[in-house]
């Protein structure tokens, strides 16, 4: 049987200090997981990095990471387009290879519970990890963010899976688990005026839904809006839903393309076939589908 292997996705509420990010992928590397990519953004004011490795060196990265984000991070002070509730705001694992999802969820409960216990965090579990009767998607866990919720003591539906029933007074709370691999087209355009609100007439609404996530940002220091069209349930067939294309009065379209990390099952050459996007290279029974147009990351 081959050695259990998961993806981790953590995402932090840190964009624009180079030295708590540089602090944040220093404890994630120490932790001997292989770190495949890392990206931080002024305007969202977040980072996502993505590594993979045993449950253990995982673990050992998560709860390195988390010490150091929780040590750094205000979210008192924080502001950004991207709604959070925590320093170590999301923590996905993905199963890679080697272990059930069963036997993933499992882990990242041990995880939480060592994480809210050494940390002194709030963790809410969500996805599949999520119990029944449980809070399970993203946007529900989020919303009213940090400033909604700090101070206040957290019970029902909102009471944490581990940890105390009070936000972390500056870090606030976690969320964390079990999910399935995740696959985006995101795009980034240079914005006339009050062309922002393309966005949701693009979708015919006007604001966005509570519990959708493909919603669009206005990215003030680039002058661009970012328009993501994620989509998740790539099992379901084997070719990805086409995502709505922008259109006027948006001019200029930037770093077109697909952003995802999953496994060799996404059906990556059928993704860059129908996306039209320029690279595939499988790496570590991997994907790492980029953006089209000038730069490409795989």
């Amino acid at each position: 049987m081959s050695t259990p292997r998961l993806l981790c996705v953590p995402n932090f509420s840190e964009g624009r200090n180079e030295e708590t990010i540089r602090a944040i992928l220093s404890a994630i590397q120490s932790a001997g997981v292989r770190l495949h990519t890392a990206s931080s953004d002024w305007d969202h004011h977040r980072l996502v990095v993505a590594f993979s490795g045993t449950p253990l060196q995982v673990k050992r990265a998560v709860l390195r990471a988390g010490a150091v984000a929780v040590e750094r991070i205000d979210l008192r002070h924080h502001r950004g387009v991207h709604p959070r509730i925590g320093a170590v705001d999301v923590v996905p694992f993905v199963p890679l290879e080697g272990m059930t999802r069963e036997q993933a969820v499992q882990f990242s409960h041990q995880v939480a519970k060592r994480f809210a216990r050494q940390l002194r965090v709030p963790v809410y579990l969500y996805e599949h990890s999520a119990g029944e009767g449980r809070i399970r998607d993203l946007p529900t866990l989020r919303k009213g963010e940090f400033e909604e919720w700090v101070g206040k003591r957290l019970h029902g539906l909102r009471k944490p899976d581990y940890g105390p029933a009070r936000l972390h007074p500056s870090a606030g709370a976690t969320i964390m688990g079990v999910r399935d691999p995740l696959i985006a087209f995101n795009v980034n355009l240079k914005m006339q005026g009050d062309g922002f609100f393309f966005l949701c007439r693009s979708r015919g609404e006007l604001k966005r839904k509570p519990r959708e996530k493909n919603f669009g940002r206005q990215l003030r220091f680039r002058t661009t809006a970012h328009c993501p069209f994620p989509t998740a349930l790539y099992r379901q067939s084997n070719r990805p839903p086409h995502p709505p294309r922008p259109r006027p009065p948006a001019r200029t379209a930037r770093g077109e393309g697909i952003r995802t990390m999953a496994p060799h099952t996404a059906g990556g050459a059928s993704i860059t076939e129908y996306y039209s996007a320029p690279t595939y290279r499988p790496r570590e029974g991997l994907e790492l589908c980029a953006r089209t147009g000038a730069r490409t990351r795989c």
